[in-house]
């Protein structure tokens, strides 16, 4: 019998999936990742998680500024969260959550789309 292993964050993982479900069951698929980005404000008010929407994060290389990677959220200073509006994620959109803990130190990596949530990065 395998044991779990327990990840990191994986208690406010679980709040934050339990924040963003609760407004797609409401919403339902179809809307713009901006509807979804303000009902998952909201959501994470209500439920008391800390959060920063759309914070520019310098990335670096050499030492020289070359642009900014913004995340939808940083939920606790720990976890980002990016919408994605579609059904199916795409190689270019999984290149990208490999990259964002790189630049972030970010733990955990969280998407929502409009019909699923995907907990962690695909290796």
């Amino acid at each position: 019998m395998s044991k779990k292993v327990k990840g990191p964050h994986e208690d406010l993982t679980y709040r934050i999936i339990g924040a963003a479900m609760a407004r797609h069951r409401r919403l339902g698929p179809g809307h713009k990742e901006d509807v979804y980005q303000r009902a998952l404000e909201a959501e994470f008010e209500k439920v008391g998680l800390s959060f920063e929407p759309q914070k520019n994060l310098e990335v670096y290389d050499e030492g020289r500024l070359v642009g900014y990677y913004i995340p939808d959220f940083i939920v606790e200073d720990k976890v980002i969260v990016e919408i994605k509006a579609f059904a199916t994620l795409h190689q270019k959109d999984l290149g990208q959550a490999k990259l964002s803990p790189t630049l972030t130190g970010a733990f955990q990596f969280l998407w929502q789309d409009a019909s699923f949530i995907w907990p962690g990065i695909r290796r």
